[in-house]
């Protein structure tokens, strides 16, 4: 595999810059990195910093009033450096920081998420225990000691929330509880069979006792959110207009306002409506495009099968990207395929993938796959899996691993000396980057079988309703279950994916809009940069220059390739 050739500037400081700004800079942007892996260990971990193992996130009151206070204090810090001192990849990284952390700021006046959701202390806890399984903690041993410990926080951690919850939300109580049965769940199986590697019978002994007295505080948690967080719970999801205009300027950098996003999402549906029209047209002439994705979707795999056939599609699509030299790939990067854990599965339906540590010498991704949940009728087994179907899980393959989230991320750990860098970034070009790599591998070939871009067309139409939903749920309105009709109608999802879809939507607002967004995006700097080369323009010199500045908004992305800015 080549090694990446893209952009590295060689461009001299501006004239402008000073040693004293930049090194100021430099100095403050280090400090609030290493703030932010002291006061989350779990995200210390999976970024490869392995100093707070042991740890978990301290939600006492004094911490969070500390925390609060501190994120203020950064933000005046970062302010008061002229921005006219500093080269131009501090230029857009001082601006970015301050806007995300004034996006903080206002969050935690209205939409503090300690106060509104249950969940939140559930997943912080368990995800950091995840963290000790996929990341290089040490050797067996003291990687079972590190998880032990995060094991035996766990109850305090929770404590800490019950005191801190006091206007939940249903859907969030809703996800807690989901979250909560999956927690027990890797209790029992993933820190089971993880305990399994270590021989000193005394470490492992400890381990599992922690295990159960986790389980056991989980289970108390929930019953607590049965007795006292449910039935105060409300409806009050939505950020509103305010905050979701405030987030799609400072998080994304995006000149556009909620009104806007919808009426791109109106017309981004009519048109996809009518590529899935000709194409439907293409393959028969007796059936809908509707009625035809409904046949595609009774072909899949058995459940047994789901992640093995996720797997060779991934190794066939990075064997292509490589073939055809659409972009380089780093040497020495993995990536492993598994069943998503079930403690993340209510709000993941089908995949997710989780990028490298870029702090860690071994770059290996995680592919998680969503099997089918056991415990439910056939029926709904079957439903769950036509989501599955043979001729769209080569584009989820492709978008998660090669050449979409996997190569795009791990690229950027290459920035990992900008500690910044690895804190700043916006979904949308994220996941606009990977929506635009299904087009591209259908247009370089790929994939040339009319059914998997049938599939492939029928998902980009779910990915316009996305931007529908998030304007709707967030500023118009709309309830939980509108949303969920929403999705099963318009864009043929299964009810149980379309629930765990909207869940999610509820918990991240401006996220779900970030496909589309992007894509559109991506091919405009596509357009302008060709323009600029004209016939010197080389595809693949184009993607490595692209995704080698980490993920960065794209009005930044511009300016660093010495583009235009849009009109």
């Amino acid at each position: 595999m080549a090694q990446r050739t893209g952009a590295k500037s060689t461009k001299k400081p501006p004239k402008d810059a000073t040693p004293a700004a930049q090194k100021e800079f430099d100095r403050l942007s280090a400090r609030y990195f290493d703030w932010i892996m002291r006061q989350y260990p779990g995200t210390a971990t999976y970024m490869g910093i392995h100093d707070y193992d042991d740890r978990l996130t301290n939600y006492a009151p004094k911490a969070l009033e500390s925390r609060k206070e501190k994120v203020k204090e950064f933000y005046n810090s970062f302010k008061n450096i002229p921005s006219r001192g500093l080269d131009l990849n501090s230029k857009l990284e001082r601006q970015l920081i301050i806007d995300k952390l004034a996006v903080e700021i206002a969050f935690e006046k209205k939409w503090a998420a300690e106060e509104r959701d249950p969940g939140l202390f559930l997943d912080d806890g368990v995800y950091s225990c995840y963290a000790i399984t996929v990341r290089d903690c040490g050797d067996a041993e003291e990687a079972a000691q590190k998880m032990t410990e995060r094991l035996l926080g766990i109850p305090r951690m929770l404590t800490q929330g019950k005191k801190l919850v006091n206007r939940p939300t249903k859907i969030n109580c809703d996800i807690a509880m989901l979250s909560g049965q999956g927690a027990i769940s890797f209790f029992k199986d993933t820190v089971a069979k993880f305990a399994k590697r270590v021989k000193a019978a005394k470490t492992r002994q400890a381990m599992r006792d922690a295990a159960q007295i986790a389980e056991n505080a989980v289970q108390d948690y929930l019953d607590w959110i049965t007795a006292e967080m449910i039935p105060i719970a409300t409806d009050e999801f939505a950020i509103g207009r305010e905050m979701f205009d405030m987030m799609l300027k400072k998080s994304h950098q995006l000149d556009i306002d909620a009104q806007d996003l919808l009426k791109l999402g109106k017309r981004a549906y009519k048109e996809t409506l009518k590529q899935l029209t000709t194409t439907a047209a293409r393959l028969s002439k007796r059936y809908s495009w509707e009625q035809q994705v409904e046949i595609l979707k009774r072909d899949h795999p058995t459940n047994s099968e789901l992640v093995q056939y996720y797997a060779d599609e991934m190794k066939r699509a990075k064997r292509f990207v490589i073939e055809r030299r659409l972009v380089d790939i780093p040497e020495g990067e993995k990536i492993d395929v598994v069943p998503t854990p079930e403690f993340a599965r209510p709000i993941i339906p089908y995949a997710a993938y989780i990028s490298p540590a870029p702090y860690e010498r071994e770059q290996r991704g995680i592919f998680w796959v969503t099997p089918v949940d056991r415990d439910k009728s056939p029926v709904e087994m079957e439903e769950q899996l036509r989501g599955h179907s043979v001729h769209g899980i080569v584009i989820t393959a492709l978008h998660e691993a090669y050449p979409g989230h996997h190569l795009q991320l791990t690229v950027g750990n290459l920035l990992k000396k900008r500690p910044l860098r690895m804190l700043l970034g916006t979904s949308v070009f994220n996941e606009g980057w990977a929506l635009y790599c299904e087009q591209l591998m259908w247009e370089q070939g790929f994939y040339d079988d009319l059914r998997a871009r049938l599939l492939q067309l029928k998902d980009q139409l779910w990915r316009v309703c996305r931007v529908i939903l998030d304007v709707n749920l967030h500023v118009g309105g709309w309830s939980f279950e509108q949303g969920v009709a929403f999705l099963v109608e318009k864009a043929m999802l299964e009810r149980p994916n379309a629930e765990a879809e909207v869940r999610r939507y509820c918990q991240t607002p401006t996220q779900p809009m970030s496909y589309l967004v992007g894509k559109e995006q991506v091919l405009e700097v596509l357009s302008d940069y060709k323009a600029k080369r004209g016939p010197a323009f080389n595809l693949r010199q184009f993607h490595n220059e692209l995704i080698s500045h980490g993920s960065l908004p794209v009005k930044q992305l511009r300016l660093l390739m010495n583009l235009p800015k849009t009109k």
